[in-house]
């Protein structure tokens, strides 16, 4: 049998490094937070950031948590709409973890400024609160664990 090449540790590095042209979700710090909305949050929430290719913010999106479940947010910039995908991993993203840590109803306001908004919430599970209301909700039920890449950032800093 032919001996097998130890693995090179830079090749290693290389391949975890995100491929040019991709978007890059991190968990989001109180500095980023300030930074981006010019403000901490009001309540205990946990954020990510997405970083364009070329280094800019595209925004920050996450939950803030309520007595009763929790809400979801995201402040994007208008760039943030050139990537359409990565938005919609990292909203699954968000939802995974919150069903997994036992959240029992997710929150959100449909912003009508986003074009297909309700399309959006309709395919990431939520529905409306009741007919015509701008409030929809989405119950954990596990059905969005499957599919999900368990590579996926770190749950983020809660604060």
């Amino acid at each position: 049998m032919p001996a097998v090449a130890p693995r090179d540790a830079g090749a290693r590095r290389r391949r975890e490094r995100p491929a040019p042209g991709r978007v890059v979700i991190r968990p989001a710090t109180l500095a980023d937070f300030r930074a981006y909305c010019g403000r901490t949050p009001s309540a205990r929430c946990r954020a990510w950031i997405g970083v364009a290719p070329d280094g800019g913010v595209l925004g920050i999106g996450g939950a803030v948590f309520l007595p009763d479940g929790a809400r979801v947010f995201l402040e994007a910039s208008a760039e943030a709409r050139r990537y359409p995908v990565a938005l919609h991993k990292a909203a699954r993203m968000v939802l995974t973890h919150l069903g997994r840590s036992g959240v029992p109803v997710v929150s959100m306001v449909v912003d009508h400024a986003w074009p297909r908004a309700d399309a959006w919430a309709r395919r990431l599970g939520f529905e409306p609160e009741r007919s015509g209301s701008d409030i929809w909700l989405w119950r954990p039920s596990g059905s969005m664990d499957e599919g999900v890449d368990s590579r996926s950032p770190d749950p983020g800093t809660a604060f």
